[in-house]
């Protein structure tokens, strides 16, 4: 997955924690979902659409959005909603 084994070892001893971006790729790799590499999920099976791009802007919109309360997530789903209708 391109880390180092000291990486790894501080993932493994809770000394740190992986970015979004770093645990997107490991779902990727090894096939599996988000939500089971985070303990949230007991299924292996992928259940979420993992998004691979080259836009640096829209994967920082997409990490970003991970890390916001619910309700920002409805403010920000309601804003680009609105924004799309502007552009039409």
């Amino acid at each position: 997955m391109g880390l180092a084994q000291s990486a790894y070892l501080r993932y493994e001893s809770g000394e740190t924690a992986p970015s979004y971006s770093v645990i997107k790729n490991m779902a990727l790799t090894l096939g599996t979902s988000i939500e089971y590499l985070t303990g949230k999920l007991n299924d292996k099976s992928p259940n979420e659409l993992i998004i691979s791009c080259s836009d640096n802007r829209l994967s920082y919109i997409i990490e970003t959005y991970h890390s916001l309360s619910d309700t920002d997530k409805e403010h920000l789903f309601e804003y680009t909603k609105k924004l799309s209708r502007k552009n039409k």
